[in-house]
């Protein structure tokens, strides 16, 4: 006998998103070969112990049940076992999915709807996205790697393999769905850490000019200034700050720099001496575990406008010796660098 002259295969739902149901007609199966149930109880029983035995030797798998799409092909096998394998030949058919409502494809990884974004320093990169879009279709895409295990130790130039998730009801509620579920795409923006020898000349000339620009201002933050007078103010140097390579609690990129301009500092007694005015960008200090870092193209982090000005009315070399506390004495070693 043919078991697929008692069987059928239905799909529904939308393109794409399919899903295979198999119907087996088990009674029929068994009542071809013992007939149908007897109305006699003694017989009854007997009856049924050999029907429980046919139904049991009733196997049959289906190559993919799920994530169907038209025109794809999904095989049906039965695999007989015991007394009903004397009757039913074991064998496969292949059924043609048909009949899901069709989708309207979408890019799903068209960057004007969604950005794809790597942050964190190179070798120490992370996968990360944003939806640009409005439309409830993107709205409700999610993200992640193929390979999830590398997530934060992307480097540049590394290739890695985005995934789309888009849910089956979201296809069945808006008709739409993805053309592609995979993009491969090249790590290619994480910054370095900058090191001293590292650090463009451009920097410091970006925070000198904006020193010689906002000078009254920025010198109208340093708390005693009302008290005293500042001349003579000359650019003295800059230095960049690396943690020392010993236990601290300082990371590893928490780097800073430090512009410094020699200046008099007068008292309303007229009383004169020498100072040093310290700029340091805020971002690099030491309480944020933040530092200067540098992109691909030559970018840096640095914002002119986010420092920390103090004064300081040790010697440099002193100057630069407290400078170099973090939590610590010693946490930072200082380089001049211009």
């Amino acid at each position: 006998l043919n078991p697929f002259d008692y069987t059928k295969v239905t799909f529904e739902g939308v393109d794409g998103f399919g899903e295979a149901y198999v119907e087996v007609d088990e009674n029929t199966m068994v009542e071809k070969i013992i007939g149908e149930e007897p109305d006699e109880f003694t017989k009854r029983v007997e009856w049924a112990d050999k029907a429980t035995e046919l139904y049991d030797g009733i196997e049959y798998t289906i190559t993919k049940e799920e994530s169907l799409s038209n025109n794809e092909t999904v095989v049906v096998a039965f695999n007989f076992t015991g007394e009903i394998a004397k009757k039913y030949k074991n064998g496969s058919q292949e059924f043609t999915v048909k009949g899901l409502k069709e989708v309207e494809k979408f890019d799903a990884f068209d960057e004007t709807c969604v950005s794809f974004k790597f942050e964190g320093l190179n070798g120490e990169g992370r996968f990360t996205y944003e939806i640009l879009s409005e439309d409830d279709f993107y709205q409700d895409c999610s993200y992640k790697l193929k390979n999830e295990d590398i997530n934060g130790t992307l480097s540049n130039g590394t290739q890695v393999e985005i995934l789309v998730n888009y849910y089956d009801w979201l296809a069945e509620n808006t008709l739409k769905a993805p053309k592609e579920y995979s993009k491969t795409i090249t790590v290619s923006t994480l910054p370095k850490t900058m090191k001293p020898e590292g650090v463009p000349e451009s920097v410091i000339n970006e925070i000198k000019e904006h020193f010689d620009t906002n000078q009254k201002k920025m010198l109208g933050e340093i708390l005693e200034f009302f008290d005293y007078k500042y001349t003579d103010i000359s650019y003295y140097g800059a230095y960049y700050y690396v943690p020392a390579d010993k236990d601290s609690i300082l990371s590893k990129t928490a780097t800073k720099l430090v512009v410094y301009y020699s200046a008099n500092r007068i008292n309303s007694n007229n009383k004169k001496e020498q100072v040093y005015i310290c700029i340091e960008h805020k971002k690099h200090r030491h309480d944020e575990f933040d530092g200067l870092v540098i992109y691909p193209d030559g970018n840096t982090n640095l914002k002119v406008e986010d420092y920390y000005i103090y004064v300081s009315s040790s010697n440099i070399t002193e100057t630069i010796e407290e400078d170099s506390y973090g939590a610590f004495a010693g946490d930072y070693i200082a380089t001049k660098i211009y």
